[in-house]
């Protein structure tokens, strides 16, 4: 989290000393007084709480209060009474947050010093409000300004269950990247920490369907790569194959992601089908996880496995692939494996300390290292030259 994000916040909040804004202060300087209290839910404290922002014509402040979320459409009221309509992803209107700029600036004080208590107590009456409008366009109303900062102190205080609580609450099947992976952030910590199902819960609903979604592509997969990893495959299969589904550029390796979990539940048949549909182009991020996928089916075929046919699948996966890509790794792992069931002891076991090289905060660092296998060569005559170690066998030190 970039500090340099509350510089906005202070001067959104300059501009309002209005009376309704010392609402917010109030409620900041009650909660600040009190102790931090329990790790909880707070979303039945400021149920009653409707978010106010305002929005600016030819320089003259216009205040509305939300009012409610029809389907997708965040309805507002002002003054008069009449309602204000904001579609989905539309910018038309430019809000800004009608908040306490003295409870905001301590707040960022708080944060800046790594006070995450104080951040969250000041910044409490202010972020679970807007809650139902963190859906809107970040070009409408920059509501990541506050989501971000507030899920970062809470997680660096350690509450998970208000994190939890708080990030499920978010309308990220509507909003914008960056809330998006302020919510995928709060599920890492708890996938962490074992909490699977509460997790899934928060991405259970998950779309991203807009060009303002995507960039929250990547931090989805690592999530459920992780939740992959902790044994939800089959919960995890239909996000897989609803975010495959969508124009989103990164929909091909959501959709192989999904047909890897068919294979692993054993549903081979419609993984096979799925995957002959399947065209991406070499340059493409996809392409490495498409080449484990078929490399793992040619490898696990109950009729005839082929270790052989699934190096050829990894190594091409491996020559096309970036270092960068999302596959990498288990791709690496995949393929020392096959060859240490091929009883190749040094390729399995370099290819292993390549992952924990490049890759040491990855759970197949850990793997790997746990697959190595301690090898004595076994020296055949003295004056046999020495240039070439495949003049030695492999031979595994039981």
């Amino acid at each position: 989290m970039k500090h340099s994000k509350l510089t906005f916040i202070f001067a959104v909040a300059a501009l309002f000393a209005a009376p309704v804004a010392a609402v917010y202060a109030q409620e900041a300087k009650q909660a600040a007084s009190k102790p931090a209290g329990e790790d909880r839910s707070y979303l039945g404290d400021y149920a009653d709480k409707k978010a106010q922002l305002a929005y600016f014509v030819n320089g003259k402040e216009n205040p509305v209060v939300y009012k409610e979320t029809v389907g997708k459409t965040v309805v507002f009221t002002d003054a008069t009474g009449a309602e204000l309509k904001v579609e989905p992803g539309s910018d038309t209107f430019k809000f800004v947050l009608k908040a306490d700029k003295d409870a905001l600036n301590k707040a960022g004080a708080a944060y800046n010093k790594g006070d995450w208590e104080s951040a969250v107590l000041y910044m409490r009456p202010i972020v679970y409000p807007i809650i139902p409008v963190a859906g809107l366009s970040q070009g409408s109303f920059a509501s990541e300004e506050y989501v971000q900062i507030f899920v970062d102190s809470l997680l660096n205080v350690g509450r998970l269950n208000e994190a939890y609580a708080f990030a499920k609450a978010l309308p990220i099947d509507q909003a914008d990247s960056s809330i998006i992976n302020a919510a995928v952030s709060v599920a890492d910590a708890l996938v962490k920490k074992g909490q699977y199902q509460k997790a899934l819960d928060i991405v259970g609903n998950l779309e991203i369907k807009n060009a303002s979604q995507y960039d929250a592509s990547p931090a989805v997969i690592d999530l459920l790569s992780a939740l992959r990893g902790a044994g939800m495959v089959k919960q995890i299969l239909p996000i897989y194959a609803r975010l495959g589904a969508s124009d989103n550029p990164s929909a091909p390796q959501f959709k192989l992601w999904g047909i890897f979990c068919d294979a692993l539940l054993g549903n081979r048949m419609t993984a096979e089908v799925s995957i002959g549909a399947v065209k991406v182009n070499k340059d493409s991020d996809a392409y490495p996880l498409l080449k484990m996928v078929q490399g793992y089916l040619k490898e696990t075929d109950p009729k005839k496995p082929d270790i052989g046919a699934a190096l050829d699948a990894y190594a091409e996966g491996i020559v096309f692939g970036k270092v960068s890509c999302d596959c990498m790794p288990e791709l690496l792992y995949r393929t020392g494996m096959a060859y240490k069931a091929m009883k190749s002891f040094v390729a399995s076991n370099e290819i292993f300390s390549q992952i924990a090289s490049m890759y040491p905060e990855s759970q197949y660092a850990k793997l790997g290292a746990k697959q190595m296998v301690k090898i004595e060569k076994k020296k055949v005559a003295e004056e046999v030259s020495h240039e070439d170690e495949d003049d030695y066998d492999d031979e595994e030190d039981e």
